[in-house]
């Protein structure tokens, strides 16, 4: 598997950075006593936001996610994106969203009949110890699947929530 960088395009799949300043200073999670922002907090919004680019033709922003998701009540005060963000946002965007087993074969199957995956969880590269959200999709040139690493720390380990979106 192979990592792409945040800041930039792998094989036309627009990356995104959580800090990037067009968007990092942007509320997730308004409703909270202590509010945090997108650069802090917006691993899931960034992923997201890359997965419904890749996947509509359309440029969406971690903003307009983060956005979206916050009136949604998706930021989990204090921690981060909640591990239902990818199945409650999706169909704002006319994409389906639905689990799939935590497993590689699962994984691979939907990468390989083109879908993405959007999975969050704790622990080893590319996630952190508090958890982190990243996206993956399937490079048919190379014929591996990517991590598109969209923030600033990337660490990989096992997700534990895992969505998969189709058009």
């Amino acid at each position: 598997m192979r990592i792409v960088p945040p800041l930039g395009d792998s094989d036309g799949q627009i990356v995104y950075s959580q800090t990037d300043s067009r968007w990092s200073k942007v509320v997730f999670g308004s409703y909270c006593n202590s509010p945090s922002t997108i650069g802090v907090s917006g691993c899931g919004p960034s992923a997201m936001a890359m997965v419904v680019t890749a996947m509509t033709g359309k440029v969406v922003t971690p903003a307009e996610v983060g956005t979206y998701a916050n009136s949604k009540g998706m930021y989990a005060c204090g921690k981060g994106s909640y591990h239902s963000l990818a199945v409650t946002v999706a169909p704002h965007w006319n994409l389906k969203a639905s689990y799939i087993a935590a497993t590689q074969t699962a994984i691979e199957k939907t990468l390989k009949a083109g879908g993405m995956v959007w999975v969050c969880g704790g622990g080893s590269l590319p996630f952190t110890s508090g958890g982190h959200c990243i996206a993956l999709w399937f490079d048919h040139i190379i014929f591996e699947p990517v991590i598109l690493a969209e923030a600033g720390s990337l660490k990989a380990g096992e997700g534990d929530e895992i969505g998969i979106l189709t058009r």
